[in-house]
């Protein structure tokens, strides 16, 4: 019994120290787990959820040394002034021998980034928005590598350029696609690409081509020029037929190419974001970011990553209270609120931002000299949200009333400053760019509610906005865009230019496309707009598939609006001394009218007429030799069409009787083109210049503002009457077919005084 007692004792000895045991065990276990945990929740920054990448930041040689052509070049004295400012001069250097391939330098470990915590308060936004997660304090730095400064890279050896196939041919070296201060060409920066002579015999670069769209190869012939082995030419991107230029510019996102018997032989794709006066080249066979730029020699050591740009703790979006917006980037963080490009100049940042209006936020990171790529955030913080799109503008307010907004007795000229353009569209940003914003028309300057032109220009970062902006359009690139208020329709139906554009959609008549939204400019609400295309020679090309320097434009019937005269002169000289040949038909008529969309024309007076406009002289036409080579017609500027009370007037009569368009002046008296404009008309009543038809359009364009349209009319104190007694009076010139009978009545009268 005793005996059997104590191993009793002994088993419950042992049943507790197990216990013991697994209790620390479990203890060792939670500690480790706990500190798994703790690491794992250092999470990467993150721009609009998007993690910031990682890896080795830059690119060094070991071998340091003088340039590869043995001579000073453009960019060593970076440190003391600006690099490569010259006097305009390009094209051959002398032979430079290669430098030996050296291997890479050792990557070294960064220092940890130090990041201020993210803010405790969560803002309020609007349906169309939510924040976004703010990045936990800590982590480490995501740009690894050596800490190499931009002095220290300098010092390194300069390569010339090779590919990784060894391709001996003409190569692409070295491109610039903002430019502020190199290589001046007549007083103006352009970007600008390099090319080498990786052959070892002399080549002519008449042979080659260079293009930014792979279908499109010859949209720039090289010169007549001799380039020696191991030689250097610039070509400057500046969309101009000069000799030594580009009839096109580029943009980061895009790829430029060389071709050869039409063949593509080199590309080269320019990083989003390459920065303002920094170039994307060769060093070796490796594609680097230039350090310094050096037009006309090899390439200094660079980068293969810049550092990252700052992340928000705050998505851009829409908000209907204030936010409290905390910036994480390695190294200084500094940033403008006034639309402006941040500098190392710019407001430093030290603390969490409070945005209580509609603000942008474009900022940049600084770390051992090297600036990182930009980042902008936009906020557009407004108690009242809309159902249309948001176009903000970013800029400091009291700049443009003192610029341009003074404009406004200076018709086609004025002011431009630099702005952020952002579109926000169903709470989220579609594009941010920076570009150039100045009044736009002439008459419309002197109204309250003005219209704005956007340009977009290498100098502000981007030479074109690429994004598909209209449903219409199978066209995603534009060089300016035009923001219309209504024009001098603005306090009242605010629709009649758009309206116009929508009834004349299926003829053969160029319109601008347009989409509604609402718009913010410097922090403050400014209405209802309507983005819409600009009519220029950039429009013409992107219509008509073909290039901006083949395209000639003329206004008020006789007036140089692009390109060249030479063609119009002819064709109207041709005219004016045949038209009694053309009248009578024959080969003179037969050739007029091969030289001319001559249904574009018959459009634009019957549309134009029956829409009771009688602004004739406001008139465009437009060709491109590298198209059909045509004269084709736009129909724009109708906001002073269709008003109440006039809908028996004979505006066609008006328009034929006073017209300057020397097409249509010998053109009527031709029986056979009678013939076609009587015919044109009868089928345009049936489908397009139509009553019922025209009020559907009238409603299609009205829903889309109706919602908006309170807030326009207390911001602008528009007239005593209601936009909707405009829209009423807009619908009634349509309604009950009296226009339909005015119109007919006025063509047939016309006619009958042309044939008397």
């Amino acid at each position: 019994m005793e005996t059997s007692h104590k191993r009793k004792i002994n088993y419950f000895k042992i049943a507790i120290l197990a216990l013991l045991a697994a209790i620390v065990i479990l203890s060792v276990v939670l500690t480790v787990k706990s500190c798994q945990n703790d690491a794992g929740d250092r999470k990467p920054v993150m721009v609009n959820d998007t993690a910031t990448p990682s890896g080795t930041d830059f690119f060094t040689a070991e071998t340091p040394g003088a340039s590869a052509s043995g001579t000073e070049l453009p960019g060593e004295e970076a440190s003391t002034g600006n690099p490569a400012d010259g006097d305009g001069s390009f094209g051959v250097s002398s032979a430079s021998p290669e430098a030996s391939e050296e291997p890479f330098g050792t990557a070294e470990p960064a220092s940890a980034a130090t990041y201020t915590p993210a803010p405790t308060n969560t803002p309020t936004p609007a349906p169309t928005a939510t924040p976004a997660p703010a990045p936990t304090s800590g982590g480490s730095d995501t740009n690894t590598g050596s800490s190499a400064t931009n002095t220290e890279l300098m010092n390194k050896e300069r390569k010339a350029p090779a590919t990784q196939d060894g391709l001996q041919d003409v190569i692409i070296s070295e491109i610039m696609s903002s430019n502020t201060k190199f290589i001046p060409s007549d007083g103006s920066y352009y970007d600008w690409v390099e090319i080498y002579n990786a052959s070892g015999n002399p080549v002519n670069l008449s042979g080659y081509n260079i293009s930014d769209r792979i279908k499109k190869p010859d949209k720039c012939k090289l010169p007549d020029v001799t380039l020696e082995p191991g030689g250097y030419y610039i070509i400057y991107l500046s969309g101009e037929t000069k000799t030594g230029h580009a009839s096109f510019k580029i943009s980061g996102g895009e790829s430029l190419y060389v071709f050869k018997n039409g063949e593509a032989i080199d590309e080269i794709e320019v990083p989003k974001d390459l920065q303002h006066d920094t170039t994307f080249g060769r060093y070796g066979k490796d594609l680097i970011y230039c350090v310094v730029p050096t037009p006309g020699a090899a390439n200094s050591a660079g980068r293969f990553f810049l550092l990252s740009p700052p992340a928000a703790s705050v998505k851009s979006g829409v908000y209907t209270s204030a936010v409290t917006v905390s910036l994480y980037a390695t190294g200084d963080i500094y940033y403008t609120l006034d639309g402006k490009a941040p500098t190392a100049s710019s407001q430093k940042y030290t603390g969490s931002i409070t945005v209580t209006k509609p603000t942008s936020i474009r900022a940049i990171a600084i770390k051992d000299g090297e600036l990182s790529g930009e980042s902008d955030f936009t906020y557009i913080v407004d108690s009242e949200t809309s159902r249309l799109p948001v176009l903000n503008v970013a800029a400091n307010l009291a700049s443009l009333e003192n610029g341009v907004f003074k404009d406004q007795h200076s018709p086609y000229k004025g002011t431009e400053e630099e702005v952020l353009l952002t579109l926000i569209e169903n709470g989220e940003e579609k594009f941010s760019v920076p570009c150039g914003f100045k009044l736009h028309g002439n008459d419309t300057r002197l109204e309250q509610k003005q219209n704005f032109r956007v340009r977009f220009k290498s100098q502000y970062g981007v030479s074109k906005l690429h994004y598909k902006l209209f449903d219409n359009l199978s066209i995603s690139e534009f060089d300016a865009l035009v923001l219309k208020g209504g024009s001098e329709d603005w306090y009242r139906a605010i629709i009649r230019d758009e309206l116009a554009a929508e009834v004349v959609r299926d003829t053969n008549l160029y319109i601008q496309e347009y989409r509604p939204c609402v718009l913010y400019i410097g922090g403050e609400y400014w209405g209802i707009y309507f983005i819409r295309e600009r009519l220029d020679e950039e429009y013409v090309a992107s219509h008509l598939d073909t290039d901006p320097e083949s395209v000639d434009m003329i206004k008020s019937c006789g007036e140089l609006d692009a390109g060249s005269m030479a063609d119009y002169n002819e064709l109207r000289n041709f005219i004016n001394s045949h038209k009694e040949e053309i009248k009578n038909g024959g080969e003179a008529y037969d050739y007029v009218m091969s030289r001319i969309d001559y249904m574009g024309l018959i459009d634009w007076f019957l549309c134009r007429g029956y829409l009771g406009d009688q602004d004739i002289s406001n008139h465009r036409v437009f060709k491109a030799k590298n198209a059909d080579n045509i004269w084709h017609y736009a129909f724009y500027d109708l906001d002073w069409s269709a008003n109440p009370g006039r809908e028996n007037y004979g505006t066609f009569s008006y328009n034929g009787e006073r017209t300057a368009d020397t097409f249509y002046a010998a053109l009527i008296f031709n029986k056979d083109f009678q013939a076609k404009l009587m015919a044109r008309a009868a089928e345009l009543m049936e489908t397009t210049l139509n009553g019922p038809v025209i009020i559907s359009k009238i409603d299609k364009i009205a829903n889309m503002i109706a919602s908006e349209e309170p807030r326009d009319t207390a911001r602008w104190q528009r007239r005593s009457s209601s936009w909707q007694s405009y829209i009423a009076g807009l619908k009634g010139f349509f309604d009950n077919g009296v226009r339909d009978k005015a119109f007919l009545d006025d063509l047939n009268s016309y006619i009958a005084r042309v044939n008397s």
